[in-house]
């Protein structure tokens, strides 16, 4: 299983020489696999933790699992239905972007959340290094 980190822990993650992807770089990889409408189902696992009719063909080899989200203080959101993946791009001390793929959905949504919302994180290497 992933960890699932606040905006704040977020921005610290990743090792050094890697960091979280900007909505860009999000965007770039769902056009990849056929835009954001379709991209979600490349980028899920088979797994069975995902319903049948939402489990992804992993054509991407991007693996997602449904880990959910959670708030600090209030229990976990949405395990086992959807992943959610921080941006590097924020939008007030309070408000960050992220990257959403949902059970029984083919696509992969821009939304935005809390800074205190927990959730996952992939790093990329980082090209200016």
């Amino acid at each position: 299983m992933g960890r699932l980190y606040t905006w704040y822990v977020a921005q610290k993650a990743c090792p050094k020489g890697w960091r979280l992807p900007t909505d860009k770089e999000w965007k770039m990889l769902a056009d990849l696999f056929g835009g954001p409408l379709s991209a979600g189902k490349h980028l899920k696992s088979k797994s069975e933790f995902w319903k049948d009719r939402s489990r992804g063909t992993n054509k991407s080899l991007f693996n997602v699992m449904p880990y959910g989200n959670t708030v600090i203080g209030n229990g976990y959101y949405a395990f086992g239905l959807g992943a959610t993946f921080w941006s590097g791009d924020e939008v007030d001390i309070t408000y960050a972007k992220d990257w959403v793929l949902s059970d029984g959905d083919r696509f992969i949504d821009y939304k935005g959340h809390k800074a205190n919302t927990g959730n996952s994180v992939r790093c990329i290497k980082d090209s200016l290094q």
